[in-house]
């Protein structure tokens, strides 16, 4: 019986080792197309939660609240709204403002605005006259029965509304939120107070990480036009393994004046 010879079996020792070093080179291309494509979508993924979860926050903003800094953007949250009747103007101010009852109640030192046009007066000292106020004594809004009525909101102190608001609509609002991009995570900042030194992490609470592998952040107030109300523009570049992600998004506050 005839065995293989020394030279055969180096020839097939080295046509194996080929077709191996092939295969292992088509199965080492397939895993980093894998782990790419894993990336990409990790990056996707984070970059539609943070988009919505910046859209779904902005919308609900005081109009005219926001404010851009650098890596950081300032909202003030609507607490509540209300339509109100008899606001008091600066030849007859007055510490109180009568509004139709709401479902939640407000809570004593929230403040209050009527056409809010401008971000440094909603947040500076409260001033007896000007477009905001602070509650004096929290309210409770449940009526009894089936009865609707108007109640009253106490101020601080006798307060003159400049400008009345075309709709008789007046916000409440309490405490700022902050996103800012820190190293490569986004922040999110609260329960820290409206008189904080700066727009940047050092002067806020400590921040709660919403993404992470971010490269860019930009922000871009546009004031609100005849056609639309304000508007956030919002760019996001996601970065990670090679692979980098930019996201677009226009984000509208919804609350006009």
């Amino acid at each position: 019986m005839r065995g293989f010879t020394l030279i055969e079996m180096v020839i097939s020792i080295t046509l194996l080792g080929i077709v191996g070093l092939f295969i292992g080179e088509v199965i080492r291309q397939s895993l980093v197309l894998y782990s790419d494509s894993a990336s990409r979508e990790a990056l996707v993924q984070q970059g539609r939660f943070v988009t919505e979860r910046l859209r779904r926050e902005i919308r609900e903003a005081i109009p005219n609240s926001v404010i851009v800094s650098d890596d950081c953007i300032e909202i003030l949250p609507i607490t509540n709204s209300a339509i109100y009747i008899d606001l008091p103007s600066p030849s007859s101010a007055a510490s109180t403002i009568r509004v139709l009852p709401i479902e939640k109640s407000i809570p004593a030192n929230e403040r209050v605005v009527v056409y809010p046009t401008d971000a440094a007066e909603l947040r500076a000292d409260v001033v007896s006259l000007g477009q905001t106020a602070q509650v004096a004594t929290a309210v409770d809004f449940s009526v009894s029965g089936a009865t609707t009525s108007m109640v009253d909101v106490s101020l601080t102190q006798p307060s003159g509304f400049i400008t009345l608001s075309p709709a008789d609509r007046l916000y409440f609002y309490r405490e700022p939120v902050a996103f800012c991009l820190v190293g490569n995570e986004l922040l999110r900042y609260s329960g820290y107070p409206l008189t904080r030194a700066s727009l940047a992490p050092e002067s806020l609470n400590t921040g709660v990480r919403v993404a992470g592998n971010l490269n860019d952040v930009t922000f871009v107030v546009s004031p609100p036009q005849l056609q639309r109300n304000g508007l956030v523009k919002i760019e996001l570049v996601f970065e990670d393994k090679g692979e980098q992600i930019r996201f677009d998004h226009d984000a509208l506050i919804y609350n006009t004046p």
